[in-house]
């Protein structure tokens, strides 16, 4: 059995990229816009972008037997939506702490989109 180390703080999951990288069948959902991402996205195999500004009109799409980590630049709309969806009845919901940012910055797996120029000097 594998070991997830998760903190709970205020009724959320909180969970760290190692630990999240554990969780095999876990949809990771990116909630950056075009203009956060620029192109930058994690590179796991389950994997969607739904932006923030369009989350509460997509989330209906999505199985609330499954298991999710929300993202974004470093956990402030990612957490909001954490909370919106357990409210919504899902159980199996995770916030990944520090975002892309973090993701980034401690060397775990990305991709870039060679289709977009990155154009933003703060990396995010």
């Amino acid at each position: 059995m594998i070991e997830i180390e998760v903190y709970k703080i205020d009724g959320l999951c909180h969970i760290s990229a190692r630990n999240a990288l554990k969780l095999r069948r876990a949809i990771f959902i990116d909630l950056r816009p075009d203009f956060e991402s620029q192109g930058r996205y994690l590179d796991v195999p389950l994997f969607i972008s739904i932006p923030y500004p369009e989350f509460e009109k997509e989330y209906m799409k999505l199985d609330k037997d499954k298991t999710y980590i929300l993202l974004d630049v470093v956990g402030i709309h990612s957490k909001k939506y954490c909370s919106f969806l357990k409210d919504k009845g899902f159980d199996n919901v995770y916030n990944l702490i520090g975002g892309f940012t973090d993701w980034r910055k401690k060397g775990f797996p990305t991709r870039t989109d060679p289709n977009v120029e990155f154009i933003s000097p703060c990396g995010c």
